[in-house]
């Protein structure tokens, strides 16, 4: 079939089966349910549709369109997708399972969970998203950008991931278990709390904002940077934290108890207190600025240099 176009319609079911099909367009159209399966598709776009569930299972599709449509899950099985796009949508439900996408974007959307599991995929971009739960599981990804998202949760669980952009970002709880995170990056925005457990998390910066609680248990957590803004509370528990550089801005407080901290350097601004109980704690730095208070209980403290302006 070259293209299948539907305008103005009222239907129950479209069922499509073992189709090979160019371009599959849905205009003005309130239907219950739309299932693909074992379909070659060069299109398929829906605008202004009002559907109850999109089915699309072991489907080959070059691109999928949503724009303005209300929908209330969209699930995709086993397909091979070169470019997902959701603008202005209202959705329950999006999951993607044993996937293969390009890239995937949200702009102004409202969407209740949007799950991937075991997806292989180049970028997820969301842009204006409200999100009540946003899941990664076993997903292999390049970029996951969010701008001006409002979000309850973000849980990444066994991802790998090239890049994690956050900015002007509202954030419950963020959440990564096992695997490689690469660069955390938080540009702006109240990011709520930040949990890494386990695995090796890279590489984390902040840069201005408000970012709450900082949690690293576990593992070797690499490079923490925070730069301006209020970084409110870093606690390092167990293992081997690498460095840690605080620059400009108030940072609360920080808690090393366990494992060996490596260096921490602190240049500029006012640091509040710093709290060192037990383990090995290498270098200490204060360039500049109030350093506030600094208490080594137990252990071996190793050196600490002030340098004040």
């Amino acid at each position: 079939m070259g293209t299948l176009r539907l305008q103005a319609v009222t239907m129950g079911t479209l069922r499509l089966r073992a189709v090979t099909m160019g371009t599959l367009r849905l205009r003005v159209v309130t239907m219950g349910t739309l299932r693909l399966r074992a379909v070659t598709m060069g299109t398929l776009r829906l605008r202004a549709v009002t559907m109850g569930t999109l089915r699309l299972q072991a489907v080959t599709m070059g691109t999928l369109r949503l724009q303005a449509v209300t929908m209330g899950t969209l699930r995709l099985q086993a397909v091979t997708l070169g470019t997902l796009r959701l603008r202005v949508v209202t959705m329950g439900t999006l999951r993607l399972q044993a996937v293969t996408l390009g890239t995937l974007r949200l702009r102004v959307v409202t969407l209740g969970t949007l799950r991937l599991q075991a997806v292989t995929m180049g970028t997820l971009r969301l842009r204006a998203v409200t999100l009540g739960t946003l899941r990664l599981q076993a997903v292999t990804m390049g970029t996951l950008r969010l701008q001006a998202v409002t979000m309850g949760t973000l849980r990444l669980q066994a991802v790998t991931m090239g890049t994690l952009r956050l900015q002007a970002v509202t954030l419950g709880t963020f959440t990564l278990a096992g695997g490689d995170s690469g660069y955390i990056t938080l540009a702006g925005g109240d990011s709520g709390y930040i949990t890494l457990a386990g695995g090796d998390s890279g590489y984390i910066t902040l840069a201005g904002g408000d970012s709450g609680y900082i949690t690293l248990a576990g593992g070797d957590s690499g490079y923490i940077t925070l730069a301006g803004g209020d970084s409110g509370y870093i606690t390092l528990a167990g293992g081997d934290s690498g460095y840690i550089t605080l620059a400009g801005g108030d940072y609360g407080y920080i808690t090393l108890a366990g494992g060996d901290s490596g260096y921490i350097t602190l240049a500029g601004g006012d640091y509040g207190y710093i709290t060192l109980a037990g383990g090995d704690y290498g270098y200490i730095t204060l360039a500049g600025g109030d350093s506030g208070y600094i208490t080594l209980a137990g252990g071996d403290s190793g050196y600490i240099y002030a340098c004040r302006r």
